[in-house]
């Protein structure tokens, strides 16, 4: 289970199914080059996160509300406790399709945490290679094995 942090609130995320992770995958195909581009260059940033934004308009609104509902499906946020511990609660309520907080209602923190979880779980799929302790190496989108 990852857990992470954000704006001093704690946030802990479940595994997505491998249904879930393929069918995310699908949706995120076309943008893979661009924000693994983003990662890896700093020569010409601007110009990496331009193709990257270019990748994202060409994304259905329907697959990009995909995404985000997956990935928030699967994550809780800690709340105060009633002296037996905290409350994790869910972050998101798939049937209504909204964020059970106010303060969620940002692109910041929702592209952080849909980040922070589709690093976790397809991380391994979309490896990026290093070679020892120099430069990182062209990413592939080879399985992890």
């Amino acid at each position: 289970m990852l857990e992470f942090s954000i704006d001093d609130r704690l946030y802990r995320a479940r595994k997505m199914t491998t249904f879930q992770q393929m069918h995310v995958l699908k949706r995120i195909g076309p943008i893979i080059g661009p924000m693994l581009a983003v990662q890896e260059s700093s020569a010409d940033p601007v110009g990496q996160v331009s193709r990257f934004l270019e990748a994202l308009s060409q994304m259905k609104d329907e697959d990009v509300d995909f995404v985000i509902a997956t990935v928030a499906g699967v994550v809780q946020r800690q709340q105060a406790g009633n002296g037996s511990g905290p409350i994790w609660s869910d972050i998101f309520n798939a049937r209504g399709k909204i964020f059970m907080f106010e303060d969620l209602d940002n692109l910041p923190t929702v592209l952080e945490i849909t980040g922070k979880v589709l690093q976790d779980n397809l991380g391994g799929f979309l490896s990026i290679r290093q070679a020892g302790d120099g430069p990182r190496t062209t990413p592939t989108l080879a399985p992890a094995i």
